[in-house]
């Protein structure tokens, strides 16, 4: 049997090569990863505008009240609103949750706002483990406030993003702190959730 014996230039020609395809396919790999994370960055900024739009559809505040619509008799009005999340970086669909004023159920998003003509009297707004759609309902009214209304009165409700992870809280605020709040607000014009009970 011969033996081949593989010259000192042969080994550092065939180290060489190795080296280079090496080389080479890191390059590559980081070409991949760039355009994958380049794509990736496009769609999610895409999907984000197309869920913005979606869901906050309406007028800034400031635009908006010109054309408000009066109260009906014996009725006053309550706004809710968020000046925070929408989108976020710690979630592509931006801050968003379930709330109740009264048994209805409406949506929390970040960074808009949205209004109900109420009946004067006693009212009640919470959110957190709204119990629709199996929401837990251990976690029904942990975060709530009770408020007063009367006919022709207009009340303010805002809805305070923190803790971790973030969770909305209602606080009832004063109609001179809440117009320094919403004038940039978007309407959110399908915060209503039609067709969906607090279950018992």
């Amino acid at each position: 049997m011969k033996t081949v014996r593989r010259s000192a230039s042969g080994r550092c020609e065939s180290e060489q090569v190795t080296k280079y395809a090496d080389t080479l396919r890191k390059r590559l790999q980081k070409i991949a990863l760039g355009g994958l994370l380049l794509i990736t960055a496009l769609t999610t900024t895409s999907c984000v505008g197309m869920i913005e739009r979606s869901m906050a559809t309406g007028d800034r505040y400031s635009e908006a009240q010109g054309n408000a619509a009066s109260l009906p008799p014996g009725y006053g009005r309550l706004f809710v609103y968020s000046t925070q999340g929408g989108p976020n970086p710690s979630s592509m669909l931006g801050a968003s949750d379930l709330c109740t004023v009264d048994q209805e159920v409406h949506q929390i998003l970040g960074r808009t706002y949205w209004f109900v003509d109420l009946p004067a009297g006693s009212h009640r707004v919470t959110i957190g483990g709204v119990p629709a759609w199996g929401y837990k309902k251990a976690e029904y009214g942990k975060h709530a406030v009770e408020f007063e209304l009367e006919a022709g009165e207009v009340k303010y409700c805002w809805m305070d993003l923190s803790g971790f992870p973030q969770r909305f809280k209602p606080s009832m605020v004063e109609s001179a702190v809440a117009q320094t709040q919403l004038p940039s607000l978007k309407l959110h014009e399908t915060h209503h959730m039609r067709g969906v009970t607090i279950k018992d």
